[in-house]
């Protein structure tokens, strides 16, 4: 039986090492100092048999610019790796290679771009960034540009006042999903001094945001964003495939959006006709297995859910 087995084994692997090996990234880009969850694809592997490590090269010479901290087979064809950019890496294209004792090399089919940082840091916007007076376990959705939320550690958040520092409301990360987006739990005191404006800061160790007017806590927010409020959309199924069915229980959809947890806008689609039920077929460019996030605006408010390709 043993030497059945032992056959067999060998057998698989002249196959293996017959074919031709090769992998991919995605995503396949990062600035320095960014810490990213990279998914490796790989075609005619076997990341489950053996041990594997995985290399970065610049120019042909191998480098650890980009450091490899953490990489986890989760089948044949697929590994999860937690890499870092260094602060001195080279802007530009690195090739990669999984190596296998058990198989033959597997090179990149295309490259990993270390890209320019594009500006400062700074925070986007806060949606909804009206909060009732009242409610408690308010979650907002910050989005920023060049910002570094999943890789920083001890973010501090402070809320301002009238240029002062309270503690009349308060936030804590909900969870982090990735450098450029993040959702937020914002609580605050029910009384009469709890109304006004809000500055809010983050403070971590790459860098200090500061955004004025961000929050508003108001009495009686009007009629409009109170039914925003008390909109439930419904999305599914989840995880999808092609299609995606959208619901909402009061008011018409105008526009759905979809981002990559990088925060850029992947597809975009506008019903002809304004109605609370729509199917949108998913794009192709679209990554299975991959987490989006879904922007759902209607006549009473914008929605946010995530979903999963299967």
């Amino acid at each position: 039986m043993k030497k059945t087995i032992s056959i067999l084994f060998a057998f698989t692997l002249l196959i293996m090492q017959g074919k031709a090996q090769s992998v991919s990234a995605n995503p396949n880009n990062g600035r320095r100092l960014d810490r990213l969850n990279v998914k490796i694809t790989g075609v005619n592997t076997n990341f489950i048999a053996g041990s594997n490590t995985l290399q970065f090269f610049r120019n042909g010479t191998s480098t650890n610019f980009i450091k490899v901290d953490g990489l986890t087979a989760i089948s044949s064809t697929e590994m999860n790796a937690n890499i870092f950019i260094q602060a001195s890496a080279t802007m530009g294209n690195y090739s990669f290679v999984v190596r296998n004792p058990l198989f033959a090399n597997a090179s990149s089919t295309n490259f990993f771009v270390v890209r320019p940082d594009t500006g400062a840091a700074k925070i986007l916007s806060i949606q909804p960034n009206i909060i009732p007076l009242g409610w408690q376990n308010y979650r907002v959705l910050l989005t920023g540009e060049n910002t570094h939320f999943f890789q920083a550690s001890n973010t501090q958040i402070t809320f301002f006042k009238n240029g002062t520092t309270t503690n009349n409301i308060s936030a804590t990360f909900e969870n982090i999903d990735n450098n450029r987006m993040v959702y937020l739990i914002i609580n605050h005191e029910n009384n009469a001094d709890a109304m006004g404006f809000y500055d809010i800061e983050l403070k971590n160790e790459f860098e200090t945001l500061y955004l004025t007017d961000a929050l508003s806590v108001r009495a009686s927010i009007g009629l409009k964003e109170d039914i925003s409020n008390k909109e439930q959309v419904k999305v599914y199924p989840n995880p999808a495939k092609e299609n995606l069915q959208i619901q909402t229980s009061k008011s018409t959809i105008e526009s759905v959006e979809v981002y990559d947890l990088a925060g850029s806008l992947v597809q975009t689609e506008t019903p002809e006709t304004p109605k609370q039920n729509i199917e949108i077929r998913l794009s192709e460019m679209l990554v299975s297995k991959q987490i989006y996030l879904l922007k759902v605006r209607t006549k009473t408010g914008v929605y946010f859910h995530k979903i999963m390709l299967d």
